[in-house]
């Protein structure tokens, strides 16, 4: 065996991701939304500048190691290219989006916890599903893949409190006192699934410089990704075990 093809094996090795059944939902962190993007066509692969980006995103080891020799590097490009068309149909198309709220008093009449006005849930529609704009990768940050990543949901969300019965909400808030959880803090699990992407579009700014965005009018320095909500997902505990209630879509 070459080494050539000893070091296109082992790229591969290296690149391939971990299949995704439909039923996970995938963390929303760099390497899994970097492999949305490829899956939904947002990023042109076939771009020398956004294939690099890419790498620095979903392996910055291979990144450091080989980025420096230009003939090493055209290597793992291509290597890149040939992981994509085989591990495509895993790439992530479902997330999961965590925060949390904070109960109010309870309501007898209704039977459940309404939400705090200031941690409430209404008519949500727009989030931050992931940003890291200081992101670096061997002192290098990507230049044209934007690092702001938008939820945008068909439907605005609205879910004003948590159903549950009087003796069980009594008992949640004496295990909440004895864990001196004294805000009444519980945690949310958005499940999320993603049904389109615009593409990036490459224009030159007035420097001459590629520039890359999804909408050429607004110069958005971030990518929108429509969503659909599957279901929401409340947790007496922030490591997310003691499922309170699920809302399904």
């Amino acid at each position: 065996m070459t080494l050539r093809l000893i070091f296109f094996c082992l790229s591969l090795l290296l690149l391939a991701p971990s299949a995704q059944a439909d039923t996970n939902y995938a963390a929303p962190d760099l390497e899994n939304i970097a492999h949305t993007l490829v899956r939904f066509n947002v990023i042109d692969l076939s771009d020398d500048v956004l294939i690099d980006d890419y790498a620095m995103l979903t392996d910055c080891g291979l990144y450091t190691h080989f980025f420096r020799d230009d003939f090493k590097w055209n290597d793992v490009r291509k290597a890149i290219r040939e992981s994509v068309r085989i591990n495509i149909a895993t790439f992530p198309t479902t997330y999961h989006y965590d925060t949390s709220v904070q109960l109010d008093r309870y309501d007898f009449k209704y039977k459940d916890f309404r939400f705090k006005e200031r941690a409430t849930i209404k008519g949500v529609n727009s989030f931050i599903l992931y940003e890291d704009t200081s992101y670096a990768c061997d002192k290098h940050s990507p230049v044209f893949i934007p690092m702001i990543f938008r939820g945008i949901l068909d439907q605005p969300v609205t879910i004003e409190g948590l159903p549950i019965g009087a003796e069980d909400a009594q008992a949640l808030l004496h295990r909440m006192d004895e864990a001196k959880n004294t805000d009444h803090v519980i945690y949310v699990r958005f499940h999320l699934r993603v049904v389109n992407i615009n593409p990036l579009q490459s224009i030159n700014k007035f420097d001459g410089k590629p520039h890359y965005t999804q909408d050429p009018k607004l110069m958005n320095d971030q990518i929108k990704m429509d969503m659909r909500l599957d279901g929401v997902n409340f947790y007496e505990d922030r490591d997310m075990t003691r499922l309170l209630y699920s809302y399904r879509i």
